[in-house]
Parts: structure tokens; C-alpha cells; sequence
């Protein structure tokens, strides 16, 4: 018997892992300690700082939420406005390079980028259509600046 009693004093040492575990333990035992005295407290009607700093949070949290919907919706309708300006001004300068015969030089940049950004931001068939036909139909020329015609 002084034997079984010898060797039930006799304890393991304590290793990094386990004083880990134990420590992880005694944690999510304080953990859980607070929880209960929150349901304690406000069981009885009483709200700790804790409790009202997380509904706060929480309020913020959701209008934060909210105001970034509200501007996740005006970039989607400011993305379709400029959609919209993009075709109208390729529209424009398809007409105008057709009634010219050619694409002006120094406009021939602009009117690739235009055509890059109009795709970039959901842009249509139509404005693709009116581009490449611009862009194999139409030569590069270079224009006189103080007459609008093309010089040879």
C-alpha cells in the first residue's frame, strides 16, 4: 500500500506541451468564465462595457457594410455611365473618320486606347464592330493642322 501511495505522489515532469495544453486549457476556462457572467448579468438586466462595446462594434461593423454596398453600387452605375460616353464618343469618331476616308495620325493613339478602356469596362459588340472596321478599312494619314485635310 505505501508503495501505491509513492508512486500516486510521484508526478511526470512537466513538459513544453503539455504546459501548453494546460495553459490553453486555463484559457478557454477564463474564456468561458466571462461568457457565463455576461449571461449572468444580463439575465438580471444588467449590461457589462464588454457587452455594449461589442453591440457598438457590431452597429459599426454594419454600417460600414452598408456604406460600402452604396458605393459598390455607384462605381457599378458610374462603370455603366462611362460604358455608355465610351460608345458614344467611338460612334462619333467612326463617323467622322468614314466621312474623312482616313484615320488621322495624331488621333490614331486616342482612338486605340478609347477602344481598350470601352472594352475594359464591359464595353459591347457594337463599339468593337465600328473600331475594327475603322482600324482595316481606313488609313493612317498624317493631317494638316490648319486646313483638316490630309496631306500627301
Amino acid at each position: 500500500m505505501n508503495i501505491l501511495k509513492y508512486l500516486m505522489g510521484i508526478s511526470p515532469p512537466l513538459t513544453f506541451s503539455s504546459f501548453f495544453i494546460y495553459l490553453l486549457g486555463l484559457i478557454f476556462l477564463c474564456k468561458e468564465l466571462f461568457l457565463a457572467a455576461d449571461w449572468l448579468l444580463n439575465y438580471f438586466g444588467i449590461t457589462s462595457r464588454r457587452v455594449i462595446k461589442r453591440e457598438q462594434d457590431r452597429k459599426q461593423i454594419s454600417n460600414i457594410n452598408y456604406r460600402l454596398d452604396a458605393q459598390a453600387e455607384n462605381i457599378i452605375k458610374l462603370c455603366a455611365a462611362n460604358r455608355v460616353i465610351l460608345s458614344d464618343r467611338i460612334n462619333q469618331k467612326y463617323k467622322v473618320y468614314l466621312s474623312k476616308g482616313y484615320i488621322p495620325e495624331d488621333e490614331y493613339e486616342e482612338f486605340v486606347t478609347l477602344h481598350k478602356v470601352y472594352n475594359e469596362i464591359g464595353g459591347n459588340h457594337t463599339g468593337d464592330e465600328k473600331f475594327r472596321k475603322c482600324i482595316k478599312q481606313l488609313p493612317i494619314k498624317p493631317e494638316d493642322t490648319q486646313t483638316n485635310t490630309y496631306k500627301e
